[in-house]
């Protein structure tokens, strides 16, 4: 899952080079934030598209898979739509980025939403969850 920060592209490297080891499918998922208002849905449908050609850029172009990467661009709330994606497609493991600061045990887990995110997928995930920090 990515939401295109830099700790997320250093995540998508990991995820690639999982994937190109262990044989496996790579799904790459961005979740926009259900819009609050009808001017905010009206930019999320031309972002939709802006948001799959960046997940597919994310892959370097010289690498060979057994299987061709998915980009997957879903709506709502991202550790929910994150937890269901994997659990609909069957995923074995989850890598997410996260940027240094606090962290899901201590310290301020709201100063960035990221954490909040990243805590609540760990916390329920049916498949492990792999987090690389920048």
């Amino acid at each position: 899952a990515t939401d295109f920060n830099p700790a997320s592209l250093l995540a998508v490297s990991y995820a690639v080079a999982l994937a190109q080891d262990n044989e496996a499918q790579l799904f790459l998922l961005h979740v926009i934030r259900s819009p609050e208002r009808h001017r905010e849905r009206i930019a999320i449908e031309f972002s939709v598209a802006d948001a799959m050609y960046q997940l597919y850029e994310m892959v370097p172009k010289d690498i060979e898979f057994w299987h061709r990467p998915k980009a997957i661009v879903e709506r709502g709330n991202p550790s929910e739509r994150i937890l269901e994606v994997a659990e609909q497609r069957d995923i074995d493991l989850i890598v997410l980025g996260l940027r240094q600061g606090s962290d899901c045990l201590g310290g301020s887990p709201t100063a960035y939403l990221g954490w909040n995110t990243a805590c609540k997928v760990i916390g329920h995930a049916t498949c492990p969850v792999l987090t690389v920090r920048t």
